[in-house]
């Protein structure tokens, strides 16, 4: 099974438990197997065809027709990929700040050290600032990231995008910070390039199993907004369903939207 189609076993296993009102002990007392064998089936849907039989066994389920129904819902997910270049000078990195487009500047399941870096210095930048503030804000960034041995990458590029059955075209601006072991940098004649591979589905399911808030408010930012203004998902559930190809358990949509 592909990866996308053991998440998509482990979500409908958990979904299972979830609807039988059955805590992961006591499906693992029940099924007779390890608690921890419960939660990676749940989190990696990685079981063997033996435990996955009692486990389907005691959630009322068909091991066969759950492995077949994985793989429908787990199409191959939409994904490009960017080479971003390294930004070596302040010059630069204003340069891409100021541009008129949208910004991601800490991108889901990225290093957490991007999102002290936009924080705390690119969102600064531009935001009304001089061009005098701008070059402190970009000259720290820059400085902070060689301190802790972070290289930084980015690139403007039109983003193509399908909402509502229309395409558009966004220009987007990706700005990254990586450790320099990362495998994904490499050399090239014009400098070091980071290769990142843009697959929203992934993004969106890592914000809604990680203990970031805002998972509505991100949506509309990241899947919404951009696809021309301000809208609202009446079903959040059913939307974000869509988006991953898979059914959710209600638990994770439990969630305060004021």
């Amino acid at each position: 099974m592909s990866n996308e189609e053991k998440i998509a076993m482990g979500l409908t296993l958990k979904s299972a438990r979830d609807k039988a009102n059955l805590t992961q002990e006591a499906v693992a007392h029940l099924s007779k197997l390890g608690v921890r064998t419960i939660q990676r089936a749940e989190r990696e849907g990685v079981i063997n065809a033996d435990s996955l039989g009692k486990l389907c066994k005691v959630l009322s389920l068909d091991p066969t027709r759950i492995r077949a129904d994985a793989g429908t819902y787990a199409e191959p997910p939409p994904s490009i990929q960017l080479n971003l270049r390294e930004i070596k000078n302040p010059a630069a990195l204003t340069k891409l700040l100021t541009l008129k487009a949208s910004f991601v500047l800490a991108p889901e399941g990225e290093d957490k050290f991007n999102l002290h870096l936009a924080n705390n210095f690119l969102a600064e930048i531009g935001t009304g600032n001089n061009a005098a503030d701008n070059q402190r804000f970009a000259t720290q960034a820059l400085a902070v990231c060689r301190g802790y041995r972070y290289g930084l990458y980015g690139i403007h590029y039109l983003e193509k995008i399908e909402f509502d059955g229309k395409k558009r075209k966004q220009p987007c601006v990706y700005l990254i910070a990586a450790r320099d072991d990362d495998r994904r940098i490499r050399k090239t004649g014009k400098g070091k390039v980071f290769e990142y591979l843009i697959d929203s589905r992934r993004q969106l399911w890592h914000r809604l199993t990680s203990s970031r808030p805002g998972l509505h408010e991100w949506i509309q930012n990241q899947l919404i907004k951009r696809c021309g203004g301000p809208r609202d998902i009446a079903n959040l559930k059913k939307y974000v369903e869509k988006q991953l190809g898979c059914p959710l358990p209600d638990s994770m949509f439990q969630i305060d939207r004021d």
